[in-house]
């Protein structure tokens, strides 16, 4: 996945003509997300609908508030894109009355969420407002990460299933930190989300993944870790109560990595100073503020780590003398 941060986008029907707003967002749908034909399921005028896209190199993030409709992923459509994803669409409120692809039905209630493939046909139909995240993740990716996948359509995958827990909040926090200074961690957010949906399809529905139990429990610390870095008193004792296990066991999971779990700490903080340093927004912030923020009590000691890490201190990589 790419490193890099493409694009935030804000689309509202609100400013246009109460009986050209479908017709735009037919538009917005196609172009946002994939060939697709939208049909109303009302007849009154003043039809709503906003979305919030996120790109993050090769995966996108779409969060969807809109009233009644229906849409339709046809073989034409199908025909006239040359790139093919998985659709994760998590409902976060409204309900989904049916999704339907490969012979199945599902509704979905907030909280669960369930894949749509673009490569096959398919449909959503909403006979109420809804407020829904759509994960666009490339075919490619997801087979890569799961064997399974393509057997992953119109599976529903519920609130209560632990791993699927912890993904609404993730793409709430990608959403927000997209538009923030805090920007640079929305890649690494973003390939945590995508293990977390892999690891949500086999929890529920065993489907072959390499991501288990065990790599959830990691990605939900390093999520945390990634949170909270900035906080001088974050334990690993706290970070394994974040992560619902003990500490003992969250050591293991780091060692097993190859690292430990302040190893692990230590190098975000530096991540984190090194990109605040960089930062023309922040460039009137003094050094010693910036390891503060990063989660550093002690100058010398962030001083210290800085050369060790990236071979000049703190003051040099910000004027440029990088090594």
């Amino acid at each position: 996945m790419s490193a890099q941060l493409s694009g935030v986008l804000d689309l509202s029907t609100e400013p246009i003509t109460p009986r050209e707003r479908f017709d735009y967002w037919q538009d917005v749908i196609c172009d946002v997300f994939v060939k697709l034909e939208a049909a109303r399921l009302t007849e009154a005028d003043g039809f709503t609908a906003k979305l919030n896209s996120v790109q993050s190199g090769n995966v996108r993030l779409s969060r969807i508030a809109c009233q009644p409709h229906q849409v339709t992923r046809a073989k034409r459509g199908i025909a006239r894109d040359s790139e093919q994803y998985y659709l994760v669409n998590l409902l976060m409120s409204g309900r989904c009355d049916a999704l339907t692809q490969d012979g199945r039905t599902v509704a979905l209630e907030p909280g669960d969420f369930a894949v749509s493939a673009t490569s096959r046909p398919y449909r959503l139909r909403f006979e109420t407002a809804f407020d829904m995240f759509v994960f666009h993740i490339p075919e490619t990716m997801l087979d890569g990460l799961l064997p399974g996948a393509p057997s992953s359509s119109a599976l529903v995958v519920g609130q209560d299933t632990a791993t699927n827990a912890l993904l609404a909040p993730l793409l709430e926090n990608i959403v927000r930190k997209a538009s923030t200074r805090s920007s640079a961690s929305v890649p690494h957010l973003t390939a945590a989300a995508v293990d977390l949906v892999a690891a949500s399809l086999t929890e529920s529905y065993e489907l072959g993944s390499t991501p288990s139990t065990r790599t959830a429990h990691v990605l939900r610390a390093k999520t945390y870790i990634e949170e909270r870095a900035g906080d001088p008193e974050l334990s690993p004792a706290e970070i394994a109560a974040a992560s619902s296990v003990s500490p003992r066991y969250l050591h293991a999971l780091f060692q097993a990595e190859g690292t430990t779990v302040a190893r692990y700490l230590l190098a975000r903080r530096l991540a984190h100073a090194a990109r605040d340093l960089v930062d023309a927004r922040l460039a009137s912030i003094p050094v010693g503020e910036i390891g503060r923020r990063a989660g550093f009590k002690d100058a010398s000691h962030f001083t210290r780590s800085f050369k060790e890490k990236y071979g000049v201190t703190p003051r040099e990589y910000r004027s440029g003398d990088r090594h």
